[in-house]
C-alpha cells in the first residue's frame, strides 16, 4: 500500500493556531494606528481653528478705530464697515458685512480687556489653555501701523502723518 504524503491533523492546527495570533496582532495594530490618526486629525482641526481665531482677531483688531467689549460679544468699528464677535459657549461667530462665519466650534474662546486696552484672548481646546495678547494700536491723531520684525518677532511702530 502507498502511503500519500500530508499534514497530519497537529501540524494543522498548530498553523492554524500561529496564523489566528498572527491576525489578531495585525487587527490590533491597524486598530491603533486609525484611533491614533483619527486622534491627530482632531487636534491638528482645533488647532487650526485657534490660528484661524488668532489671526481674524489680529487682523479685525489691528484695522479697527475702536471696540467695544462685553461677555458675549466684541465690537469692532473699521475705516469701511465694522465686524461683530459673537462669543458662545460652544462656537465663536464673526458677523461680516451681513455673513455670519462660524469660525470656531471645538474651541472656546475668552476675551478680557486689559489695563493697557490690549485684549487678552484665552482659548480652550482638549483641555489645554492658549493665551495670546492683541495690542490694541488705535490713535485718534495719527494712524498707527505695526510691523513684525521676522527675525525677532517684536513690534515696532511706523507711523504716518
Amino acid at each position: 500500500m502507498m502511503r500519500i504524503k500530508a499534514f497530519t491533523i497537529w501540524e494543522l492546527l498548530v498553523s492554524m493556531i500561529i496564523s489566528s495570533i498572527l491576525i489578531s496582532l495585525s487587527w490590533y495594530l491597524v486598530s491603533m494606528t486609525n484611533t491614533y490618526r483619527a486622534r491627530v486629525e482632531h487636534k491638528g482641526e482645533g488647532l487650526a481653528e485657534l490660528k484661524r481665531v488668532e489671526f481674524l482677531l489680529n487682523k479685525d483688531l489691528f484695522r479697527a478705530g475702536r471696540y467695544q467689549l462685553t461677555t458675549q460679544q466684541l465690537d469692532l468699528w473699521l475705516p469701511d464697515d465694522s465686524v461683530q464677535y459673537l462669543i458662545g459657549e460652544s462656537s465663536f461667530c464673526r458677523l461680516y458685512h451681513g455673513h455670519l462665519d462660524t469660525v470656531a466650534k471645538r474651541v472656546q474662546v475668552s476675551l478680557f480687556e486689559q489695563a493697557d486696552e490690549d485684549i487678552l484672548a484665552s482659548i480652550s481646546f482638549d483641555g489645554q489653555l492658549y493665551d495670546f495678547e492683541i495690542p490694541w494700536t488705535a490713535s485718534s491723531t495719527r494712524k498707527v501701523r505695526l510691523k513684525q520684525d521676522e527675525t525677532t518677532g517684536s513690534l515696532s511702530e511706523a507711523t504716518e502723518e
